[in-house]
């Protein structure tokens, strides 16, 4: 059984098309990958080689609605204002045969798993605008697929939207998105994203690498599979970064961990389920300044890192020896705000405490946090929240638990502020 979303959520809401003339007038040049640059859209020859002669600065890139074989990675530091979109357009990676960690080592395809690499926050980072959309990765055409599509760090204006992710990611590398601003007034929009195929734990592929527990001993059980992640986040960010209507299916490390640097994160309108660790992951600092979209033409208070208005699942382990801890929501480090949420917790064998399967967690280096309006059903004994953090109010929040009674001291663990916590219809604090 592969990590797929028991729950029916129905049909996607995420669009799959970009077109040139929404977007156009961002860049000064034009270039249709097939039509000029001679690009296969029947997917039948290597596109790479195209998409590095159609990349220049200040050029937007359009893909159409073809279908696109990519062989090796396209690689760009330092590069400027650059745009790829297309309408309905699949990509797929070569047939892989052979890989170790992050390099395919025989197959069709060869080198590095990620197949954007735009920037680095360590080096040199993209600068301007970086925008791309309108496409599906297709994970589902081959047993042994699915790579990180893209690693964006931008000094500007980052863009990723209209993307679905089909099938499940079964190589055991790094997931699907990797996202990055770098500069106090740089900006990054995740926005429409279908991921909710998840991705397998490297023992459940062809991959031969190995990872350890951060303590390097091994600890108990089997170590999460450090990067094969939904979206990823980096230790570099700065400004703000926004991550809004994601579907995420169950991933071994993570789900959507926006985590790293001093800049803010909002989470908004995502669902999210069953990943370990946690499926929805953040931190918060203050290096970032105003975006007028967030902080002038909304009523709502973004005056720091926010997860709003998201739901997430646990209703099975894809692999019931790795997926040990599938925590809700997890604030960890700075300050932050975990607000108008749902989190249902529906399989047997989550623990309490800081290495539980909390529902929403505030912990590790949190100063300043507050929960509220909360919605949480258990369905084993474990806490609704856990808290070790300082500053921590919790507010407003309705508890279910199924098959077990509820007591205050287990549902809300730690020192916080309480106020209007209600279990199984009954006030608590």
């Amino acid at each position: 059984m592969g990590p797929d979303l028991d729950v029916d959520l129905g049909a996607s809401e995420v669009s799959t098309s970009i077109e040139p003339d929404e977007v156009a007038d961002r860049f000064s040049n034009y270039v249709h990958l097939a039509d000029e640059m001679g690009a296969d859209p029947t997917g039948q020859q290597d596109a790479t080689p195209a998409i590095e002669s159609a990349w220049s600065n200040d050029t937007l890139i359009d893909f159409g609605s073809g279908e696109y074989k990519m062989n090796s990675r396209v690689r760009r530091m330092g590069s400027e204002d650059v745009g790829l979109i297309g309408q309905d357009a699949v990509i797929r990676h070569g047939e892989v045969e052979a890989i170790h960690s992050h390099n395919v080592t025989e197959g069709e395809y060869s080198g590095n798993t990620i197949l954007f690499n735009v920037g680095s926050g360590g080096g040199t980072p993209h600068y301007g605008t970086f925008l791309m959309g309108g496409f599906v990765f297709d994970w589902g055409w081959h047993d042994d697929a699915g790579m990180q599509a893209a690693s964006a760090q931008v000094d500007g204006t980052l863009e990723i939207r209209n993307i679905q992710f089909a099938g499940v990611h079964s190589l055991g590398t790094h997931g699907n998105l990797r996202v990055g601003t770098l500069s106090p007034s740089s900006t990054g929009l995740v926005d429409s994203i279908d991921m909710r195929g998840g991705g397998l734990h490297y023992r459940n592929t062809i991959n031969t690498r190995s990872t350890d527990h951060y303590t390097g001993s091994g600890g108990s059980g089997i170590a999460p599979s450090w990067s094969t992640s939904g979206i990823t986040g980096i230790p570099e960010q700065e400004g703000t970064l926004h991550v809004n209507n994601v579907w995420c299916g169950g991933w071994p490390d993570n789900g959507i961990y926006v985590m790293g640097g001093d800049g803010r994160k909002i989470v908004s309108n995502c669902v999210a389920a069953n990943s370990n660790v946690a499926n929805i992951r953040v931190n918060g600092r203050d290096a970032w300044e105003r975006v007028p979209y967030l902080d002038d033409e909304t009523d709502r208070d973004y005056g720091q890192t926010t997860v709003e208005d998201c739901l997430v699942i646990v209703d099975h382990a894809p692999d019931e020896e790795v997926h040990t801890s599938q925590r809700g929501i997890w604030l960890r480090d700075g300050w932050g705000t975990i607000r108008d949420c749902e989190v249902i917790l529906a399989r047997d064998g989550l623990s309490t405490g800081a290495g539980g399967g909390y529902a929403v967690g505030v912990l590790g280096g949190v100063t300043e946090a507050t929960v509220e309006n909360l919605r949480v059903e258990l369905h084993d004994r474990t806490n609704a929240v856990y808290v070790s953090g300082s500053g921590v109010s919790v507010r407003d929040v309705e508890i279910e638990t199924v098959g077990w009674d509820a007591d205050l001291g287990t549902l809300i663990s730690g020192s916080a502020s309480l106020e209007n916590i209600v279990a199984n219809g009954s006030a608590i604090a």
